[in-house]
């Protein structure tokens, strides 16, 4: 082989290896960028989770409730839920002032609220004609106990004077804030509701000749529904 020949197999050959090395370049540039992107998306999809959990646990709803068995006024914050937001859960926490017999004391209401279905009476009323509450409240003063104090027999009372389990019934008026008018809210909502706790059903029990309505709690109330 001569010179000419020989430097010009020479000349393919880097040729050939500058082709394949700037293959390979890209090849790799190419499964960085895809393996980049793929992070990125695993990035944003962990984000997104992350928001969407801490905005479920954002309240949407403020409350404003008179008498119905937790406090002569109670106010408290809310979450409305459910493909129809048929389910709320509030957290209220009331006050009874000092009516002279007792002195005042404060209380905290665990409730929940289920609303099966709704009427819409307008383009912006809706009408719930039934929910159904369920409540869990307890006082919060000393005087009151979980457990009874030793000066008590034993199973003298049988129940707590702390703690009370309430269910109810009521209905709501919606009005529902339309897209031109003002944004401060989504909704406004009005109700009243009837309720008992169980130990005025258990008294009602064991003693039948009670009247109903002197087992019975009526509240009223406004929601203020943010988004």
């Amino acid at each position: 082989m001569d010179m000419n020949a020989k430097q010009l197999y020479i000349n393919i050959l880097i040729i050939l290896s500058s082709i394949s090395v700037a293959n390979a370049s890209d090849t790799l540039a190419s499964d960085s960028s895809i393996i980049s992107k793929h992070k990125c998306q695993i990035y944003r999809q962990r984000v997104e989770r992350m928001h969407k959990g801490w905005n479920d646990i954002i309240p949407n709803i403020a409350t404003l409730q008179y008498a119905g068995g937790i406090g002569m006024f109670s106010l408290g914050i809310g979450w409305d839920y459910g493909n129809k937001q048929q389910w709320e859960t509030h957290l209220l926490l009331g006050y009874l002032p000092d009516d002279g017999k007792r002195n005042g004391y404060a209380s905290m209401t665990l409730k929940e609220i289920y609303t099966p279905f709704n009427v819409h009476l307008t383009s912006s009323i809706t009408y719930n004609p039934l929910y159904v509450t369920l409540m869990l409240n307890t006082t919060l003063n000393g005087d009151f106990w979980v457990k009874e104090p030793d000066r008590y027999p034993a199973g003298y009372y049988g129940f707590s004077s702390k703690v009370r389990f309430h269910i109810g019934v009521g209905q709501k008026f919606k009005l529902r804030n339309m897209e031109h008018r003002t944004h401060w809210f989504k909704d406004l909502t009005f109700y009243y509701e009837i309720s008992s706790c169980d130990l005025y059903i258990r008294q009602k029990v064991v003693s039948p000749k009670i009247p109903t309505k002197d087992i019975l709690s009526i509240g009223i109330g406004l929601q203020y529904t943010l988004f």
